[in-house]
């Protein structure tokens, strides 16, 4: 008998297991080679696209706004070289990984309300 666990302790336990396949799954992601290929294929890409976006506000003429023009591409490509936008990338993650779970927190808590509320019911 010591060994059954609560509905309450079994809904944990899940989200607990659930808890630790996302954890699993998502480093498992970031670490895969694929995702390692894409990241610098698009790095490159954006690199490039720095690079033809130069080359173009350097043969447009002085106008102001070609110069900031300019002026933008060069943050952007820093931005590619600096790691800043991988960084944004993770930051991002970490937020919607927070809500994720806050909102599951408030689920189980829910839940465990719920089911209270019914065990306290069936005791009438």
């Amino acid at each position: 008998m010591a060994d059954q666990q609560t509905p309450e302790d079994e809904l944990k336990t899940e989200f607990e297991k659930l808890g630790g396949n996302l954890r699993s799954l998502i480093q498992g992601a970031w670490a895969s080679e694929q995702r390692k290929r894409a990241s610098q294929e698009v790095q490159r890409g954006l690199n490039e696209v720095g690079t033809a976006l130069s080359n173009a506000a350097e043969n447009i003429s002085q106008d102001p706004a070609a110069q900031r023009l300019r002026e933008g591409v060069d943050e952007l490509a820093e931005r590619v070289r600096s790691g800043e936008l991988a960084e944004q990338a993770r930051t991002d993650l970490v937020k919607i990984l927070q809500d994720v779970n806050q909102r599951l927190n408030e689920l189980v808590d829910q839940l465990e309300a719920s089911l209270e509320q019914g065990k306290s019911d069936g005791d009438d």
